[in-house]
């Protein structure tokens, strides 16, 4: 991967009040150079049919109990689509609806998300999504749309937008930038055919698009088969009860003071689990669960990190790579003089703690990968247990976050953790059926072989096919692949060289 901007080894003076060069800025970041070899660029405003932005809508017109959404950065993440996993609700104050098919840019944020850009697929006709000051609404013309979202997801896009905000703020302000940048297209000095480059990354950024919406589907599939198979096998001759004062013997067998935990919700997760008609277990019943190395300088001495693989370096994946719907962004690299202990097969990995928790992965295998001292690693007590049971068990954690029992049970305190004790004395797994856990879990792995003799005819529409096909775990994978592809590809034709078409990958 390339980096997309050169330095300056000196600035004159006359410079500094130069408009050319961030006027008035003394911060050395500001006078670093984007790199674009490639003179085929055409800027995104000749491709805008219309923008907006909208002013803040202010804390007193937040509502739980609304119909309408409101959507703000915390809803972004580096996929395409929109995270609803943590949508907030308002009063229908704000005027700028994102519509079918607009692109959506971040324009005000922290370092992490200044640059993220996000596609709106829902049918909004009712308007009952409306979008935060700190986001643009952008709507492209049709033809050239795919190609320039795969641009303004690419690491050149991020790195024009960090050149071009001041940097040293807690909140970086964009302002509307972004709507400056540089469409850069195939020349034809190294591409034979630039067209067809064009096409082929519009295909694939549509295809990486409809795996996430199956990822999405997928989820809640897996959700309400969980819910379906509790609710509709309980024991007949129990029945929940919605009004319960606690009482001190409450408090005595809980040894818990915070009112969450004695909660309507959290009393009628715990007792359809333990109505159920086959019965839960303990995880300590089926699995060992621990916690993993220490990277701390004080443990293992000086770490070198990369965000691209090196040579001699491990792959990393901690709490911080989990997403809310049951995959994993991105992988981090680690080089380190000591011998790291790299993780198992088929294991879980469940967020402990740190800002980012309770989220859960399976993975079957990984090799020369480590991970921290913030997930729970959970491996079967006997090697032999079926995938499919390890499986069932990630995705049985991953609902108890979906469904908010997991915020319940946490520590209110010391990075909001799930400790040993959570796991051991709250977290309850019904037993269902080794059919029914069967089921469940080929919706989040299970393999499918990939597509031959694609074509630009043929390729969209047999890649949806396979996708529904396809499960979350390696529609997750092949997100990577094709992103990785794509990152090549803002490679070369930035640096103006030629693209090989085919539709091997």
């Amino acid at each position: 991967m390339k980096t997309y901007y050169t330095k300056e080894q000196s600035i004159k003076i006359s410079q500094l009040s130069n408009k050319e060069f961030n006027k008035n800025s003394l911060c050395s970041r500001d006078y670093r150079i984007l790199t674009t070899v490639n003179k085929n660029k055409v800027n995104i405003s000749d491709f805008i049919v219309s923008k907006e932005v909208w002013k803040e809508i202010g804390s007193d017109n937040y509502m739980k109990k609304s119909k309408h959404r409101f959507l703000k950065t915390v809803n972004i993440s580096e996929n395409y689509l929109l995270n609803e996993a943590r949508v907030e609700y308002c009063k229908p104050t704000n005027k700028v609806f994102p519509k079918k098919w607009d692109i959506l840019i971040v324009k005000d944020w922290w370092w992490n998300w200044l640059w993220e850009v996000w596609y709106y697929n829902l049918d909004n006709e009712n308007q009952y999504d409306s979008l935060s000051s700190w986001t643009i609404r952008v709507s492209l013309k049709q033809e050239k749309k795919f190609y320039i979202l795969w641009l303004l997801k690419s690491k050149h896009f991020k790195t024009y937008i960090d050149l071009n905000t001041a940097q040293g703020s807690t909140i970086r302000h964009s302002k509307q930038i972004s709507l400056d940048y540089w469409i850069t297209f195939p020349s034809k000095n190294n591409n034979k055919e630039p067209v067809k480059v064009e096409n082929l990354i519009s295909l694939i950024v549509q295809n990486l698009i409809d795996k996430e919406e199956q990822i999405k589907s997928k989820n809640e599939i897996i959700d309400s088969k969980i819910e379906k198979e509790l609710r509709e096998n309980q024991k007949d001759w129990k029945i929940f009860s919605s009004t319960k004062y606690t009482k001190i013997s409450d408090i005595k067998d809980k040894w818990r003071l915070d009112s969450d935990i004695y909660s309507e919700k959290v009393r009628e997760i715990e007792f359809i689990t333990e109505n159920y008609i086959k019965w839960s277990s303990k995880i300590s019943d089926n699995f060992k669960y621990c916690r993993w190395q220490n990277l701390q300088v004080s443990q293992i001495w000086e770490s070198y990190y990369s965000n691209t693989p090196k040579d001699n370096f491990y792959r990393i994946f901690t709490n911080i790579e989990m997403q809310d719907n049951r995959t994993i962004s991105w992988f981090r690299y680690i080089w380190n003089k000591n011998k790291l202990t790299t993780l198992p097969d088929n294991w879980i990995m469940l967020a402990a703690d740190w800002m980012i928790v309770w989220r859960c992965f399976f993975y079957d295998k990984m090799e020369n990968t480590i991970t921290n001292i913030h997930p729970w690693v959970i491996t079967p007590i006997n090697d032999d247990l079926k995938v499919y049971k390890r499986v069932f068990l990630s995705l049985y954690l991953s609902h108890l976050k979906n469904i908010w029992y997991l915020a319940k049970i946490k520590d209110k305190a010391n990075w909001w953790g799930l400790k040993k004790w959570h796991m051991d004395k709250w977290i309850k797994i019904p037993n269902f059926k080794d059919s029914k856990q069967e089921e469940i879990a080929k919706e989040y792995y299970n393999k499918v072989e990939k597509n031959i003799w694609l074509d630009f005819d043929n390729y969209l529409e047999k890649e949806k096919a396979r996708n529904k096909e396809l499960w979350i775990f390696q529609l997750n994978m092949e997100i990577f692949s094709l992103k990785e592809k794509l990152e090549s590809f803002i490679d070369k034709i930035v640096m103006d060289e030629n693209i090989d078409i085919n539709f091997d990958y």
